[in-house]
């Protein structure tokens, strides 16, 4: 079974390393994320570049989050992928993306939908 992923676009600033808000994009396999099977994603991350990225997931109305850790591989400067992401229920989810430089943090929030 194939859901259908409406990531939103976020906009987030590093404190005070960034000039302009890095802009946050997701990328899903074609299909959008796959309900109860791993995939990956792919993270662009445009403007004040972070030194690295954390990615994380849940289900705000069922108050858990995935049953599996993601690991975050660096392909370029604000490039990342993101593989062992899992989806195992159908509803509303939403990833994190944390982007990271030095002591400053910034979340962007995706909203995204997984049908049966």
């Amino acid at each position: 079974m194939i859901g259908r992923a409406l990531p939103a676009l976020a906009l987030v600033a590093l404190g005070a390393c960034a000039t302009a808000p890095p802009r946050v994009e997701l990328s899903f396999p074609p299909g959008g994320a796959p309900l109860n099977e791993y995939f990956s994603l792919d993270v662009a991350v445009e403007g004040a570049l972070p030194e690295r990225i954390e990615v994380d997931a849940d289900m705000p109305g069922h108050r858990h989050g995935m049953a599996s850790t993601p690991l975050v591989h660096t392909l370029a400067p604000g490039r990342f992928r993101v593989d062992g992401m899992l989806f195992h229920m159908p509803g509303s989810w939403e990833v994190y993306v944390t982007l990271v430089r030095g002591e400053a943090r910034a979340l962007s929030t995706f909203a995204v939908e997984v049908e049966p």
